[in-house]
């Protein structure tokens, strides 16, 4: 029983933490850079398309971008309605669109046979009003739980479902703990400090009695009951009723904030000149890498993704292949000659 309990609120976690509707997919086109530095987005949602037109995109209706779509999750990715295209340098095509603003970096390196190119960039860690999560799971959950890293292969699924059960509890505390704390925040302002460390002094034995009443969203009406039913009385629901547009006010600014970042996730694509040598990213072929960002992968510090690719440079081969030949031809065309001396002579 306690299994399906666990079970119900992963569930409940996921369809209220994670707000996801909708989806963009990033094309960016390096492979003859600095020429081809266009970027491509697919979309859904026609409340964007003014924004992109306003940042010099050009917009149309994309249908079903048949062929684009590689194999896979992303394989079923059909039903774009919209496609907004750039040509032109990556720091005038910046990813405005999405919340946690990324910082993107192309460098080219040559290296006389080679050339080497190196894509970076880096999401920033979410800015969200929340309890430090470190406080409640290591870095190693964190890593098994934001990301799907760091899993021991040699484990069973038998013991791995133990293993997430345990994570998962953790995750729960911190994510209740996190809307605890900001209610508490939004009431301290009316109740006194006194009031305030008291509640927070209590706060283990609030949320215990919360969780037995079942995972949600905690809003300033919920907190408010959620206190009396521990203390007794109606003082904060009352005080609630008295401040209920301010306290709803600045609840529904964080909330706002919250959705900006898991409102829409996002499928980062990245084409390259030549052939990738090295990435991070789990979905790559020749030329081509694909990350899957989500901000729950940014709930404890920035995202960083990288790939690298390696161009030959065939003009650079046939100067060397001709500069090794001119070096060898020389040598040996003077030790032939020198040689057909030698026997003139002796005749």
């Amino acid at each position: 029983m306690k299994k399906i309990e666990l079970m119900l609120l992963l569930v409940l976690l996921m369809l209220s933490a994670s707000c996801a509707s909708d989806y963009y997919y990033v094309c960016s086109d390096f492979s003859n850079y600095p020429e081809n530095g266009g970027r491509t987005v697919y979309f859904e949602d026609s409340t964007e398309i003014r924004c992109f037109e306003n940042k010099g995109w050009d917009v149309a209706k994309a249908g079903e971008p048949s062929g684009f779509a590689g194999s896979g999750d992303i394989g079923k990715m059909q039903n774009f309605r919209y496609m907004a295209a750039f040509k032109g340098s990556m720091d005038s095509a910046t990813v405005f669109f999405v919340a946690y603003d990324a910082r993107e970096d192309f460098r080219k390196t040559f290296k006389w046979l080679t050339t080497e190119y190196e894509y970076r960039a880096v999401f920033p860690q979410c800015d969200l009003p929340a309890a430090p999560i470190e406080d409640y799971l290591d870095e190693e959950d964190r890593n098994i739980w934001l990301r799907g890293e760091g899993i021991n292969p040699a484990v069973s699924g038998y013991e791995l479902m133990y293993r997430l059960d345990d994570i998962n509890e953790k995750f729960i505390k911190w994510y209740n703990c996190s809307y605890f704390d900001f209610n508490c925040s939004l009431f301290s302002d009316y109740v006194g400090k006194r009031r305030a460390d008291s509640i927070m002094l209590g706060k283990n034995d609030i949320l215990s009695e919360m969780t037995a009443d079942g995972f949600d969203v905690m809003e300033p009406a919920e907190f408010g009951k959620l206190l009396d039913n521990y203390y007794g009385g109606t003082y904060y629901s009352d005080l609630y009723a008295a401040n209920r547009a301010v306290l709803d006010s600045l609840f529904r600014a964080c909330d706002d904030r919250v959705k900006d970042y898991f409102e829409k996730y996002l499928y980062f694509s990245v084409k390259m000149p030549g052939r990738i040598v090295a990435t991070n990213a789990r979905i790559h072929d020749v030329n081509s890498v694909t990350w899957y960002m989500y901000p729950i992968r940014m709930l404890d510090g920035p995202v960083e993704i990288t790939a690298v690719s390696r161009k030959v440079n065939v003009w650079a081969c046939v100067v060397t292949a001709l500069g090794a030949g001119v070096l060898v031809f020389f040598p040996v065309s003077a030790a032939v000659s020198k040689k057909r001396k030698k026997k003139s002579r002796t005749f």
